[in-house]
């Protein structure tokens, strides 16, 4: 079969690859549409931690079933992939935390991934979607099942007040998902990029530049001076996660789910006035997949929207060098297999 492999850093190429072996619970699925994550834009600049190459990058995966051994799915099932394979046996796993899972292994991050005309996967980790739901669409369930998880884990009640710091995708699912629970969303990016595609494109008052001299003046207003009872940090980036203490309401919650590759240090003065919950948040559940899908069958988000660029896998290689050149222009890009 045809498969995209990332060679090494900058080095993304087309060639013929083994068709994956069915073990005995595995369903064979032909991509369809993949969608490209910022951990596969990281791993062809090099600067993805515990990737090694070759590889074959792609998890937000929208698939037909081509065959399967377990008698699960009908061939020409539509499906998505929950690429996070546990081991099932370890502590977390143990305690119903499989997200957590000590040896978790994701498609296109430790083991081969999507981008490539077959995958082969154990049926637990896959989920039929109605036929109504676009490819393009579905590919999009993965990143925002990741904003879900984050948004519970905050536990945002109806018009509480959020911050969500990072306007990435992930950024933006999380505030499209917290509208569906009736947050009042506010949104900082330091990118100006990101911030005129969320102001073009979607309906939110307030869209800040923590960069602005007067950023905590502008959030004090907004507040009415009582700041955040809840802020999700996506954006991975130290200044961002230590600082946003100081934006949070006393008694409020703060969960991280971009991640920042070192140590942090945070104010522990302002932490313990605040009795700050400070809350990691790492990859979904079904759970959160159903949830995703609901939302879309009831039409309370639009995935698509976020979808900036296009390419069909034969042209891949090329639109990949130019996305990345192109850096935050780039929302969400999509690959077609056909």
């Amino acid at each position: 079969m045809k498969a995209l492999v990332l060679e090494k850093p900058f080095r993304l190429v087309c060639k013929e690859v083994p068709t994956p072996v069915m073990e005995k619970n595995d369903v064979l699925l032909e991509i369809e549409t993949i969608s490209i994550c910022g951990s596969d834009i990281h791993a062809y600049l090099g600067k993805q931690a515990l990737y090694t190459y070759p590889k074959i990058p792609g998890h937000e995966i929208c698939a037909k079933v081509a065959a399967d051994k377990t008698n699960t799915f009908s061939k020409g099932d539509k499906v998505i992939v929950m690429p996070y394979l546990s081991c099932r046996e370890c502590a977390a796993c143990r305690h119903g935390k499989g997200n957590c899972c000590e040896n978790l292994r994701v498609y296109g991050v430790h083991i081969e991934g999507g981008l490539a005309e077959y995958l082969s996967v154990p049926k637990d980790y896959i989920l039929k979607v109605p036929e109504k739901i676009d490819a393009e669409t579905a590919a999009l369930i993965e990143p925002f099942a990741i904003s879900a998880h984050a948004v519970k884990r905050a536990q945002i009640g109806y018009g509480d007040k959020i911050l969500v710091a990072g306007a990435g995708p992930i950024g933006l699912g999380v505030a499209e998902i917290a509208k569906t629970y009736g947050a009042e969303v506010v949104i900082a990016d330091t990118s100006e990029d990101r911030l005129c595609f969320v102001r073009e494109n979607f309906e939110y008052e307030h869209t800040l530049n923590p960069m602005s001299e007067d950023y905590r003046e502008q959030i004090k207003d907004l507040t009415k001076g009582q700041y955040f009872r809840r802020i999700i940090d996506t954006s991975g980036n130290n200044h961002s996660m230590e600082n946003n203490i100081h934006m949070l309401a006393f008694g409020g919650r703060m969960v991280y789910v971009g991640i920042y590759k070192g140590s942090l240090q945070i104010d522990d003065v302002a932490f313990h006035k605040r009795e700050t919950e400070l809350l990691g948040s790492r990859a979904a559940t079904y759970e959160d997949f159903q949830y995703v899908l609901k939302c879309i069958e009831d039409k309370k988000i639009k995935p698509e929207k976020f979808i900036t660029h296009r390419a069909n896998f034969s042209e891949a290689e090329q639109a990949f060098k130019e996305w990345i050149e192109q850096g935050t222009k780039v929302f969400k890009a999509m690959i077609y297999m056909k």
